[in-house]
């Protein structure tokens, strides 16, 4: 069986942002962005499993804490510096995509990303790594 609870989420976050721009909102929003990525990473990995009667114990056994190291070590075995010269090359974007991936994740994990207002508008830092640009896309749409 196939949640949707990812899709979800991350709807809820959007939702949010467009509430009235306090803490709480901001908060709550990126804590839905964090939890729609948690369970995509899952439910993306347990589809793999051929036997689907061990999916369910395959999707408790996840780990946020082991997740982010886990995420931390894949990002430094890439590096810092992913060559974006060949873009064509499946090895760049593969490696440039799955950093963004593992640095969304030690980001949004709560604690660890501050949320900010800015003009009344509600906004989330949008982390930059020096040669892949923006590492999450833009949850509010705009």
């Amino acid at each position: 069986m196939v949640s949707e609870l990812p899709e979800q989420l991350l709807e809820q976050a959007r939702f949010l942002l467009t509430l009235e721009p306090n803490q709480a909102n901001l908060r709550r929003a990126v804590s839905s962005a964090y939890y729609a990525l948690f369970h995509l990473l899952i439910r993306a990995t347990v589809l793999k499993w051929n036997e689907p009667l061990h999916q369910p114990r395959i999707a408790r056994s996840f780990d946020h804490e082991r997740m982010k190291k886990v995420s931390g070590a894949t990002i430094k075995s890439i590096g810092p510096d992913i060559d974006p010269g060949d873009s064509n090359s499946i090895e760049v974007i593969t490696r440039t995509e799955l950093a963004k991936v593992a640095q969304a994740f030690i980001i949004l994990q709560p604690g660890t990303m501050q949320t900010t207002t800015s003009k009344n508008r509600p906004t989330l830092p949008t982390p930059w790594h020096r040669s892949t640009g923006p590492i999450l896309p833009s949850v509010h749409g705009r």
